[in-house]
């Protein structure tokens, strides 16, 4: 399914095992988020099934330091609250959540959204993710400078087009810092 790009892995195993019956499917998916959703009120359990990558809070302080930072989520309404668990909401100036905008990844101007609100240029910001089809390619659209980080599940997506390609890629995100465009000079 991620080979394929599909839009939502969760989503789309619960539609297979639900037989594509839509009843089924949104009382599994009902259940589903609020299993999550409760699971993640507590900050430890949180932190516990969602580790941070090594080196992200030294990377993050290195780079709000001279660039303004933005997130971009397609998470649940509490993906604020859940950077605070891992003490990352410092580090942006702007959190751009799908729900709160009506618009979902791999829509181009989830992006713009979060370009406007920082005062940038798409051409002149920097995308970071882990999805050739949510991330890279949107990103791509607006001529920002793209970088894949090959995380689990999504390494194994593969480009489609020429789009899908990101201008950079890295095995981890502390990498990061040895990207061109944020090299210092």
């Amino acid at each position: 399914m991620i080979a394929s790009y599909t839009p939502s892995l969760t989503r789309a195993i619960v539609w297979h095992f639900a037989g594509g019956n839509r009843s089924l499917y949104d009382e599994i998916m009902d259940e589903l988020v609020r299993e999550i959703l409760g699971r993640f009120q507590d900050a430890a359990e949180f932190r516990r099934l969602n580790p941070l990558f090594p080196g992200v809070h030294e990377l993050l302080e290195r780079l709000a330091a001279r660039y303004p930072l933005a997130v971009v989520s397609q998470n649940f309404t509490d993906a604020e609250r859940w950077l605070g668990y891992h003490g990352l909401t410092g580090y942006f100036q702007h959190v751009t959540l799908s729900h709160r905008e009506r618009l979902f990844k791999p829509d181009p101007r989830l992006f713009l959204t979060a370009c406007d609100a920082l005062g940038v240029k798409p051409a002149a910001a920097m995308m970071v993710g882990d999805r050739l089809d949510n991330d890279i390619w949107p990103a791509n659209r607006l001529r920002m400078t793209t970088v894949r980080v090959l995380s689990e599940p999504y390494r194994i997506q593969q480009p489609r087009y020429h789009t899908d390609v990101p201008d950079y890629t890295v095995e981890r995100i502390a990498e990061l810092s040895g990207i061109a465009p944020l090299q210092p000079g």
